[in-house]
Parts: C-alpha cells; structure tokens; sequence
C-alpha cells in the first residue's frame, strides 16, 4: 500500500510539472469567432511574430494545472503542442494554463 501511494503521489507530482518544449517548427495559427474558423495562416519559424511567442514561453513563470481547456479564441498547434488562448488565458496541451499578456494575444493575427 505505500509504495502505491509513493507511486500516486509521483505521478501527480510529474503531472503537474509545468515541463513542455515549444516546438522549433513553423506553426499554425487559427482564429476563431464564436467557435467558428474566421482565418488561419503559418507562424513561421524565426519570424518576428515565432520569435516572439518562444520568448513569451519560455520565460513565463507560474504556470498550473489546468483541470479543462476550453474552446479558443486563438489556437496555435505544432508537433505535440496546441496552445488555446482567450484574450486573458492560455492553455497548453489541455495540461498548463497561465495568464496571457494583451501585447501576446493582440500579435496572434493573419495579416
């Protein structure tokens, strides 16, 4: 029974470790009004706009747990990885969330 409960307690210590790469790939952006496909365009890989989102993940501190993602706004994917944004959440993989700062979610656009 302890070792189950050392298992348990490992796994949902690893689970909430807030451990993703963000992927060195082009990517895609897709935006979305009221869960409807408005635009989506390529982020490409070292462009301003990349450079920018990779800068944002990987200094963001405090990311948690998310229990649910939800329906998007904005919508990034890439190898193994979909981050959905609302205009003051970001969700990665359905797994971390952490507040969104409004300069990143105005610079997701398709022009």
């Amino acid at each position: 029974m302890k070792n189950s409960l050392l298992t348990l307690a490992l796994l949902l210590l690893t689970a909430c470790s807030s451990d993703f790469e963000f992927p060195a790939e082009d990517l895609t952006l897709t935006i979305a009004e009221n869960g409807i496909t408005v635009s989506s365009c390529k982020i490409m890989f070292n462009s301003k706009q990349y450079e920018t989102l990779s800068n944002y993940f990987s200094s963001s501190a405090n990311w948690k747990s998310a229990p649910a993602t939800y329906l998007p706004d904005k919508l990034i994917t890439g190898s193994g990885f979909k981050a959905n944004f609302s205009a003051s959440r970001v969700i990665i993989n359905g797994i971390y969330k952490n507040t969104v700062q409004p300069a990143i979610y105005e610079s997701l656009t398709c022009n």
